[in-house]
């Protein structure tokens, strides 16, 4: 299981352009995963890369909305606190210009939202870290309708 333990520092550039060319040829899932823990980005820099799909990272709310410009994201997955602000401003501000783009907040503590909150306030999926992978494969499946995924 995966545990994340890292936070704050500056965040290492993952993205590259493309980021997997061969992906790109391919037209596989863009995923635009936004969180601020390296352990985080780590975690989901391997685990798309093994399954197929190209991954944009941000760590900040500001940071997301300058990388998402002009590029088709596939999905979002955000950590629920960003600093001075909270993904739910990223997701209306996403919601505006792609209504149907699939979105997943993860948080470590419960005690700030909950799955059903997450809900309701317009996420499409809720995730508890430390993450689990095969619930994170089956909902990046689920999102982009990419059943290519590595076994």
């Amino acid at each position: 299981m995966f545990t994340p333990n890292i936070r704050g520092g500056s965040i290492p550039n993952f993205e590259l352009e493309p980021l997997f060319p061969e992906a790109v040829q391919k037209q596989n899932p863009v995923v635009l995963v936004i969180d601020s823990d390296l352990n985080s980005l780590e975690f989901f820099r391997v685990f798309l890369k093994e399954n197929n799909c190209s991954m944009i990272c941000a760590n900040s709310l500001l940071e997301a909305m300058e990388k998402s410009k002009n590029r088709k994201i596939d999905l979002v997955v955000s950590e629920f606190l960003l600093g001075q602000h909270s993904c739910l401003e990223i997701i209306m501000l996403l919601r505006k210009t792609t209504p149907a783009l699939p979105v997943v907040i993860m948080s470590m503590h419960e005690d700030l939202i909950s799955e059903k909150d997450a809900l309701n306030f317009g996420a499409d999926y809720f995730l508890e870290k430390p993450l689990q992978a095969d619930k994170l494969h089956t909902i990046i499946e689920n999102c982009t309708g990419h059943h290519q995924f590595a076994n």
